[in-house]
């Protein structure tokens, strides 16, 4: 992104919010060390984090995402939304101003946002509390399905591919992608479904190892076939993926 860029959405917060240069010097003087440390909302150490980053959500994504954006953080850490404030102009004023003093959080801010939207904007992402429905009597493991993968470090920020894509027999090959952004770490199974299954309703248990801690979990993937698609995915599995991972088990049902 270049500044004129960045200049272009910092103008566009300030004047929808009617910050002012005059507020943003007051706020520098009072919260010198709150701006410095911006970064560390995303650590969401209490309910004031939760409302920086509502904050966030209003200032950077697309309208018809806030709301999706702000209820998925609160699901995916548990937390009692009736105990998050809406951000006021305080806080927004301090947000913006972090926004544009410290280049680390602005950067975060642009990843997490980014990556918030493209959750959402995936039709064939299943809710991640969908896996508990199916019976798992239904689903039949895939011969030779498992694998391991190790997640190397790389300069580009957010989500991405990591490891290979590995062949799952005639249903096609899968994936993985990880992100290891402070606040933002976790992993999306995708399939490339081969043409045969694109028009079929077919599910996919994947059942996976984070080498870094040991926890094990499960992921469902879905493709309907009133909604055809060449490449279905998983919701984000909050995971610590910096060692990577090992896939223990892959089924199916068809």
């Amino acid at each position: 992104m270049t500044n004129k860029e960045k200049f272009k959405i910092l103008d566009g917060i300030k004047l929808a919010n009617n910050i002012f240069p005059i507020d943003e010097q007051d706020c520098r003087e009072e919260n010198a060390a709150k701006i410095a440390d911006m970064e560390k909302i995303f650590d969401l150490r209490d309910r004031w984090d939760y409302s920086c980053l509502f904050a966030l959500a209003e200032f950077m994504a697309d309208d018809n995402k806030v709301e999706a954006i702000k209820n998925n953080l609160i699901e995916e850490n548990s937390y009692d939304r009736n105990q998050v404030p809406e951000p006021d102009w305080n806080t927004k004023l301090l947000v913006s101003t972090a926004l544009e003093d410290n280049p680390l959080f602005f950067s975060m801010a642009v990843n997490w946002i980014a990556v918030c939207e493209y959750r959402i904007s995936k039709a064939s992402v299943v809710p991640e509390n969908q896996n508990v429905t199916y019976n798992p009597d239904a689903f039949k493991e895939i011969d030779d399905s498992s694998y391991k993968e190790n997640y190397l470090a790389a300069g580009k920020a957010g989500f991405k591919k990591f490891g290979s894509e590995h062949s799952i027999g005639k249903y096609g090959k899968i994936g993985q992608e990880g992100c290891t952004d402070k606040g933002l770490e976790g992993i999306i199974f995708y399939i490339l479904l081969s043409e045969e299954y694109q028009n079929k309703d077919v599910s996919f248990k994947i059942e996976f190892t984070t080498l870094a801690d040991g926890k094990e979990d499960t992921v469902i993937l879905n493709n309907k076939s009133a909604d055809p698609k060449k490449k279905i995915q998983s919701g984000k599995r909050k995971a610590d993926i910096s060692k990577g991972i090992r896939v223990t088990k892959i089924s199916v049902k068809e």
